[in-house]
C-alpha cells in the first residue's frame, strides 16, 4: 500500500506486523517492518516520526550483522535528514551507507555516491 501511494492506509498493517514479529522474536522481520514504518512517515512528511523507526531498524540490523540492509537504512535516514534541511547530517548518513556498499562492492553504491555529489 505504501508503495502504491497509500501510506496512511499501510501504517496499521505495518504496526500489526511489527507486533506479530516481536511476539515471534523475528528480528529481521521487525527490522524490515520498522524500516517500512519509517518510510511511511517519511512519505507522509512526518519526518521526525520516521527517525525512531529507522534507528530501531538499524540497531536490529547491526545486531543481526546484515550489512547491506544497514546501508539501505543509513540511506533512508539521510534522505529524511535532507528532507528536514540538515544536509550535513544527511551526508554523514549517506557516507556511512556508501562505506558499507563500497565494502560489499554493491551496485547501489553509485546511487548513494550521486546523492553525496548532488548535495555538497
Amino acid at each position: 500500500m505504501a508503495l502504491r501511494g497509500e501510506p496512511r492506509e499501510a501504517l496499521p498493517y505495518c504496526l500489526r506486523a511489527l507486533e506479530l514479529s516481536r511476539t515471534c522474536g523475528n528480528l529481521p522481520a521487525q527490522s524490515s517492518t520498522l524500516d517500512s514504518i519509517g518510510f511511511i512517515h517519511h512519505e507522509l512528511g512526518e519526518y521526525q516520526d520516521a527517525f525512531p523507526a529507522y534507528h530501531e531498524s538499524l540497531r536490529l540490523r547491526q545486531s543481526i550483522g546484515d550489512y547491506f540492509l544497514q546501508a539501505e537504512i543509513h540511506t533512508h535516514i539521510g534522505d529524511t535528514q535532507l528532507a528536514l534541511g540538515d544536509t550535513q547530517a544527511a551526508r554523514r548518513s549517506w557516507t556511512a551507507s556508501l562505506a558499507i556498499l563500497d565494502d560489499l562492492q554493491h551496485r547501489d553504491a553509485e546511487a548513494v555516491r550521486t546523492r553525496l555529489d548532488t548535495h555538497v
